[in-house]
């Protein structure tokens, strides 16, 4: 039997997960993951701050990780083991002497790419936080609040694109990572943009194209297909079988600035699977897009002259490339900026 002293100890010490939801843009950061990776492995971090090295550098990248500001802000609060004297937001030094706080992710993202509703697990043994840091926030001292409080508010002062949208407690079979049934993305192309897949001058040819774009995307849906042609580097999953559940093009208007007289229009690719592989979206967005202007090889897109019409042949095109399983009929990635992570469902 368990004294209660030991039970209210036990109690107090429980672990907590927190399921968070994160936005965030992409040009403020190097990526997701956190380039840090000796802070992750204990004999590597051991051996590093025995030698006095300083961990506080993001392996020669001028942007921060989404991950790794996460990291900054929480760990001195969340980690069991922090030391006091660390302050949220200040990277982690030679005088650190445990490891940072575990974020799990739903999906890694590259540098440059946008999220709506990231989904990550972050893990602590505090619940409470009504101490003397109660007034680094506005916080009430409850943990969900507080966690959401002290990442905008930080994120808010230094003009960090980092928001946490909403943050609730999980149980411990939760991970953002195994635990998603399905995960969704969009590609935006904005038609006024000099700076878009093609050029603006081009805009009106676009728009006729978006049908043939969304019939040959149609053509990819509810079938689990092998999607190595539209991979890239070295394959890191168990398998490289997708299985698109919607893919569709189509017109959308975009929100309008303050600065500007009349809304943007924007071609928008919407993709939801049930896995991805890295920078599958973006290079099937390109291919796609090659494909709907009829280019080949060295072809320029001003070569194009006439709409097509949406045979069964050109409906099938991005199918049958996907089923020759051949990386050399792909094109080369999107630019990252277009790209959105919007969400995963449980």
């Amino acid at each position: 039997t368990f004294s209660k002293n030991t039970i209210k100890k036990h109690a107090q010490r429980k672990r907590i997960n927190l399921k968070v939801t994160v936005a965030y843009r992409g040009v403020d950061f190097c990526g997701w993951e956190d380039q840090r990776h000796h802070l992750y492995r204990k004999e590597i971090f051991d051996r590093g701050a025995s030698r006095g090295l300083d961990y506080s550098s993001h392996q020669n990248n001028s942007l921060p990780s989404v991950q790794g500001s996460l990291v900054d802000i929480l760990d001195p609060i969340l980690n069991k083991r922090a030391l006091a004297a660390h302050s949220p937001g200040e990277h982690f030094s030679s005088e650190q002497t445990t490891r940072p706080i575990e974020i799990k992710v739903a999906g890694r993202t590259d540098a440059g790419v946008n999220a709506i509703a990231q989904i990550c697990r972050i893990r602590t043994w505090k619940s409470n936080f009504s101490d003397r840091r109660r007034d680094q926030t506005k916080s009430t001292g409850e943990l969900e609040t507080f966690v959401k409080d002290l990442v905008n508010e930080h994120a808010k002062t230094i003009g960090l694109g980092l928001r946490i949208t909403s943050v609730e407690k999980v149980g411990d079979d939760f991970h953002p990572t195994f635990g998603a049934s399905c995960r969704a993305y969009a590609y935006l192309i904005d038609l006024d943009d000099d700076k878009a897949i093609v050029k603006s001058q081009q805009s009106r040819i676009m728009r006729d194209l978006v049908p043939r774009l969304d019939s040959m995307l149609r053509s990819l849906e509810g079938q689990s297909l092998d999607y190595i042609a539209f991979s890239y580097g070295k394959v890191k999953t168990e398998t490289t079988i997708c299985r698109l559940v919607r893919a569709r093009a189509c017109i959308v208007e975009l929100s309008k600035c303050d600065n500007e007289n009349s809304a943007r229009e924007a071609i928008c690719i919407e993709l939801i699977a049930d896995r991805f592989l890295r920078r599958m979206v973006r290079i099937l967005v390109a291919t796609a897009f090659r494909e709907a202007y009829g280019v080949e090889g060295d072809r320029s897109i001003d070569d194009y002259e006439e709409e097509h019409s949406i045979g069964h042949e050109a409906r099938n095109q991005l199918l049958n490339i996907v089923k020759m399983r051949d990386r050399t009929l792909s094109a080369r990635p999107a630019p990252a900026r277009g790209l959105i992570f919007v969400g995963a469902r449980y």
